[in-house]
C-alpha cells in the first residue's frame, strides 16, 4: 500500500479506506482473502497534522509520506520482510518502492508490472529481494484518465504472477 489513510489512522483499523476497500474488493475478484496474504503500508504512523482539514473539509487521503518518514519506517519494513522471507513482495505505487529501497530505487512508471531487485537491510548484511511494482491501490480506483477496468485487469493479472511465483510456480 502506498500510505495510511485518515480513517485507518483514527480508527486504528488497518485498510478501512479507499485503498483498502479496493485492496478488499481485488482480493475477492482473486478468491483470496486477507488472511492469505500480508499487507502493510511504508509508513505506520503518519505525521502530526497530516489529516487536519482543508478549509473546513477533512481530507479524504493523507498526503504522500515525505522522503524522512520512509526512512525512517524503513528499518521496520526490512524487518518485517526478513521476518516473513516472501519469494516476492508487491510494492503498490511509487512511495511503496521507495520505501522498500535502501538507495536508488528503479524508477517507477518504468517498472510497474515488473519484477525489479531492490537490495534491503537485513540484521547482519543488505540483500537484494524480489519486487513486483504495481499501481497504488488509490490509482486503481481514482485514474479516471485510463481506462479503468484495463488497468484493474493488468494489476489483478499482475498480482496472479505474483501470488504463481510466491508460491515456487515457475509459470
Amino acid at each position: 500500500m502506498d500510505r495510511t489513510g485518515p480513517k485507518s489512522a483514527s480508527s486504528g483499523t488497518p485498510y478501512s479506506d479507499l485503498g483498502g476497500q479496493v485492496l478488499q474488493i481485488m482480493l475477492e475478484d482473486l478468491n483470496l482473502s486477507s488472511n492469505d496474504i500480508w499487507c502493510t503500508t511504508p509508513t505506520l504512523c503518519p505525521t502530526k497534522g497530516a489529516f487536519e482539514t482543508n478549509f473546513g473539509r477533512p481530507l479524504d487521503t493523507h498526503p504522500m509520506p515525505k522522503a524522512a518518514e520512509l526512512e525512517a519506517c524503513r528499518p521496520r519494513l526490512h524487518k518485517e520482510i526478513e521476518l516473513l522471507q516472501p519469494k516476492i513482495t508487491v510494492a503498490c505505487g511509487a512511495n511503496a518502492l521507495k520505501a522498500l529501497a535502501i538507495k536508488n530505487p528503479p524508477k517507477y512508471k518504468e517498472s510497474i508490472g515488473r519484477v525489479v531487485e531492490i537490495d534491503i537491510q537485513g540484521s547482519l548484511v543488505s540483500y537484494p529481494i524480489p519486487v513486483m511494482v504495481l499501481p497504488s491501490l488509490e490509482m486503481l480506483a481514482r485514474d479516471g484518465r485510463q481506462n479503468s477496468r484495463d488497468l484493474w485487469n493488468k494489476t489483478t493479472k499482475q498480482i496472479k504472477t505474483a501470488i504463481r511465483l510466491n508460491s515456487g510456480e515457475e509459470k
